[in-house]
């Protein structure tokens, strides 16, 4: 049901930012050569916050994922690695959306027909 969730929300509504694919024109825009140490913190620190706010979803996901099977969750983050590092990782994501989708109805199906009163 969360994969559900999170493909709907992923492919309809939270469409990552380009930053989140190449976070160099982040680093470009609030780089500040002064005080490096302090201000790649700043940075980091920034970038972190963006990413928690832009992909909440994806991470809440991961988080139940891991917890239940750490086999599935590795194979999610190589997908989801797959889709943010290559250049054909855009490519990726609508069939992957689309299968994601179809996937999670079909289990939410196969349970309101083998046990209806679970709904």
């Amino acid at each position: 049901m969360s994969r559900t969730i999170f493909t709907f929300y992923f492919h309809c509504a939270g469409r990552p930012d380009p930053q989140c694919r190449g976070p160099l024109s982040f680093v470009m825009e609030r780089w500040r050569g002064s005080r490096e140490r302090w201000n790649s913190f700043a940075l980091g620190v920034q970038h972190g916050l963006f990413c928690v706010g832009c992909c909440w979803a994806l991470m809440l996901l991961m988080f139940g994922v891991g917890i239940g099977n750490v086999g599935w969750m590795l194979g999610l983050g190589a997908v989801m690695a797959i889709e943010q590092n290559l250049p054909w990782g855009r490519r990726l994501a609508a069939p992957l959306g689309i299968a994601l989708i179809v996937w999670g109805l079909a289990i939410v199906v196969q349970v309101l027909v083998m046990d209806p009163g679970a709904a």
